[in-house]
Order: structure tokens, then C-alpha cells, then sequence
């Protein structure tokens, strides 16, 4: 009995399982890319240091953009939910920035009936 693995049907079980449990597949992208991340700029800095060369500016280049290869790994993941996600303060935000007239006659409305309220 021969046993076949198939890698197409292997990589669509690793998909399926990486969109099942989210949370667990960020925390380990996010372990292994930090990880990744410090090897090889502790690499850069170990080489540089033999050589006396002064790769500052470098190390820091690379360091900016691992993070921001992992903020994007990490919204890659979480697309789905990010899409869908609505916030409570959403309509308070489209009224200040694009309707202030209107948000100023609302709140200007409630203040009016709440002084009118204490005072009578």
C-alpha cells in the first residue's frame, strides 16, 4: 500500500485551517516573522561589526520594513473580518467630517433643550 500526498490537497487543508482559527495563525505568523526579523538583522549587525562598516541606517531600513511586512501579513489574514467590521462611532465620524452642519444643528438642538429643561 502506497501512501500518495498530494500538495495541492495539502495546501488547501493548511488555507483551510489558517481561515478556521485566525487567532492562532497570527500569533504563530507573528512569532516566526519577529523571529525571522531579529535573526537577520542580528546577522546584518554580526557582519558589519567583523568589517567595522557603520550599517545603522540599514538596520533600521529593514527593521521599518519587517514591521510593516507584518502589519500587512496580518491584515491579509484578518481581510475578512476588517471588511465587514462596522464601528459604533462610524456615523458620529461621517457627520463630523462631512456633514458638520448638520451634527452642529443636532447637538445644537439637544444643548437648547437641555438649558431650556434645567431652566423652566
Amino acid at each position: 500500500m502506497e501512501i500518495v500526498i498530494d500538495p495541492a490537497q495539502l495546501w488547501h487543508q493548511f488555507i483551510s485551517f489558517a481561515n478556521n482559527y485566525k487567532l492562532l495563525t497570527s500569533l504563530v505568523l507573528l512569532i516566526v516573522l519577529l523571529f525571522l526579523k531579529k535573526g537577520v538583522l542580528r546577522l546584518i549587525r554580526r557582519i558589519s561589526s567583523h568589517r567595522g562598516e557603520d550599517r545603522r541606517n540599514q538596520i533600521n531600513i529593514l527593521e521599518q520594513l519587517g514591521n510593516a511586512f507584518i502589519i500587512i501579513v496580518l491584515m491579509m489574514v484578518w481581510s475578512s473580518e476588517i471588511q465587514t467590521w462596522q464601528s459604533p462611532l462610524l456615523p458620529l465620524w461621517w457627520q463630523l467630517c462631512w456633514q458638520p452642519a448638520s451634527l452642529f444643528s443636532v447637538l445644537w438642538g439637544s444643548f437648547t433643550t437641555w438649558a431650556l429643561g434645567r431652566s423652566g
